[in-house]
This record gives C-alpha cells, sequence and structure tokens, in this order.
C-alpha cells in the first residue's frame, strides 16, 4: 500500500495537514456520537410521550440540542472548507472533496428535511411525522457515520505513513 503524500519524500511530516485532519477527525467523531444516541435512543422516545406533554418535551429537546450541535456543525464545516483550501493539489484532494461534500449533504438533510419535520412537530406529536424523522435521520447517521470512517482511515493512513518515513 502506498503511502498518500503527507509526508514529503524526504521524511518530513507536514502537521498542518495532521492537525486539520485530527481536529476533523474529533468532531466528526462528536457528531457520529451524538446522531446515533439521537437516532436510537431520543427520537424513539419521541414516540412514549404524551400528546399533552409532548410540545414542552420537544421545546426542550430542540433547543438543548441545538446548543449542543450547531457549533459543531459550524465547526465541521469551517474545518471541511479549510481542507479543501489547504488540500487542494495532491493526493488529499480526492478524500477532502469526498468529506467536504459529506458536509454539504448532512446540511442539506437537515435543513430541507429534519428541521422542517421538527417545525411540525412544535404544534404537538404526530406519530407519523415522528416515524418519518426517524426514518429520514437514517440518511444523517450514515453520512455522519461515513465521514469519522474516511477521517479516521486517513488519520490511520498518516500515522502508518509518518511509520514508514522514521524508519
Amino acid at each position: 500500500m502506498g503511502t498518500i503524500g503527507i509526508a514529503e519524500a524526504d521524511g518530513k511530516f507536514t502537521p498542518g495537514v495532521g492537525r486539520l485532519l485530527l481536529a476533523q477527525a474529533f468532531v466528526a467523531a462528536a457528531m457520529t456520537g451524538v446522531i446515533w444516541q439521537v437516532q436510537l435512543l431520543t427520537y424513539p422516545q419521541f414516540l412514549r410521550v404524551g400528546p399533552a406533554e409532548f410540545p414542552a418535551y420537544h421545546a426542550a429537546h430542540t433547543t438543548g440540542i441545538s446548543v449542543m450541535v450547531a457549533p459543531l456543525m459550524l465547526v465541521e464545516l469551517g474545518l471541511a472548507l479549510a481542507a479543501l483550501w489547504q488540500c487542494r493539489c495532491g493526493p488529499l484532494r480526492l478524500p477532502m472533496r469526498l468529506g467536504a461534500a459529506l458536509v454539504l449533504a448532512l446540511w442539506a438533510t437537515t435543513w430541507l428535511w429534519q428541521v422542517p419535520l421538527h417545525a411540525r412537530l412544535e404544534q404537538g406529536g404526530s406519530e407519523p411525522v415522528i416515524r418519518e424523522l426517524i426514518a429520514g435521520n437514517w440518511l444523517r447517521t450514515l453520512l455522519w457515520s461515513a465521514r469519522s470512517a474516511l477521517l479516521f482511515w486517513l488519520l490511520w493512513r498518516l500515522v502508518r505513513e509518518f511509520r514508514v518515513c522514521k524508519e
């Protein structure tokens, strides 16, 4: 398996790219953990909340999750754009484009699908809408999982390549 060009041929490590990959992997892993928890626990719990309690329950959820997720999503977008710029040439160009495409797909599915469903739920719990929310969230769960896998694979390659260059 060849190198991916993170370390130069003379063995010099490119720390900026390594730090950028590490930061992206950290944020993507955090979001992947959040989305799996929401998918498997939070959204299914919506189905167990009574109609009278649902508006307050949903409002508390959306406020709390937004405080945690919005900054992470903004940082993730910024890091993806920085990676596109930093790696605009060379062998990391395609993986960084794929990573940025995953981020854009996540933003699109969030704002075009999930947010409108949450807006409908503000009026009250509706089992069909909650089930659509759960079904649609599988796409985001898979996209964040794929993004994390891509970034951790690149980090694994970076560590492997760095070790090879040091020998």
